[in-house]
């Protein structure tokens, strides 16, 4: 935790008491726990370049405008913000819910976590997964996931327990937004197809995928994003790599130039794709010329990639 300043010395507030979406049979127990992005910590980040925050009002699923916590980046930078520190109960359960939107990178590196603290403890927080459906989410829309993270304050010396929330991003942007009484009714959309290997991301504008860069656009096209053209799945799981693997052996069956297609990559997108463990033997298999792919390469990512492999 890069910011126990605010641990000791973030004034102290009551937990503010959801009036938000109807409670489903899936919710977890607990007294609801309301997400309120403007009263989150993201002022004491403006001197620190590497601590990737805002706070802006996006289009949520419904058209409308909602103000969102937005951080994190597509470097290897740790990106926080803060709740501010609340007084709860000792020993109790609680339960936090909001929506979340990307927080995954193609290439599988990233960090996406949701965090409590505990009195002060810097160092040991409940740390929640918030990507590769470590942690399955309650609901998908149009590209948001609905989350509930249900939580227990633990024993005290007192009746009550100081407590902070925090969301991490390293190495993907993401977006959350609080849950609101409007989005309860809204339909659980059947997930992206399981080959992608990142979720749909508001960064990558309407599309929510980089169009024409990434990976899965130069393998499946279109159809990679298009759950209606793929027959979608409800859910991943972690064989992504060997999916693709056996994607790209069908393509070179196929008699699809991969080679080719790969040297239409930008010199950063393509680093990114070989310093994924295995794709470099994987390629190299496949007839693949990888001293060629190197050639498109900038010496600074060529840098990067070598220190990978060391």
């Amino acid at each position: 935790m890069n910011n126990n300043d605010n641990v000791n010395t973030a004034a102290t507030a009551e937990a503010p008491v959801s009036n938000g979406p109807k409670p489903a049979e899936n919710l977890p127990n607990g007294i609801p726990v309301t997400l309120e992005p403007r009263k989150w910590l993201v002022d004491w980040t403006r001197n620190n370049k590497t601590n990737k925050v805002s706070r802006v009002f996006v289009t949520d699923m419904t058209g409308g405008l909602t103000e969102a916590l937005c951080l994190g980046d597509w470097a290897w930078n740790w990106s926080t913000v803060d709740s501010p520190m609340m007084s709860l109960q000792a020993n109790t359960e609680y339960v936090i819910t909001f929506w979340l939107n990307g927080g995954e990178t193609e290439i599988e590196q990233e960090t996406c976590q949701f965090r409590v603290y505990l009195n002060g403890d810097g160092e040991n927080p409940l740390i929640y997964p918030l990507n590769r459906d470590v942690i399955k989410p309650l609901k998908y829309h149009k590209g948001w996931y609905r989350f509930a993270i249900p939580f227990n304050t633990g024993e005290s010396y007192n009746d009550t327990v100081r407590v902070m929330l925090q969301f991490v991003a390293m190495r993907a942007y993401c977006a959350i937004l609080p849950d609101k009484p409007e989005y309860a009714d809204l339909p659980d959309e059947e997930r992206p197809d399981p080959r992608i290997p990142q979720r749909h991301n508001i960064a990558h504008g309407a599309s929510g995928y980089p169009r024409d860069k990434s990976w899965s656009y130069l393998v499946f096209g279109n159809e990679a994003t298009d759950p209606a053209n793929t027959g979608g799945s409800s859910g991943r799981n972690s064989g992504n790599t060997k999916k693709r693997s056996g994607a790209l052996e069908q393509f070179v069956n196929a008699g699809v130039d991969i080679e080719g297609l790969l040297e239409h990559m930008d010199s950063y997108n393509l680093m990114e794709l070989l310093r994924e463990d295995g794709a470099i033997e994987r390629l190299s298999n496949l007839g693949v010329d990888i001293d060629g792919l190197l050639e498109h390469m900038d010496d600074d990512d060529k840098i990067e990639l070598l220190r990978d492999m060391m």
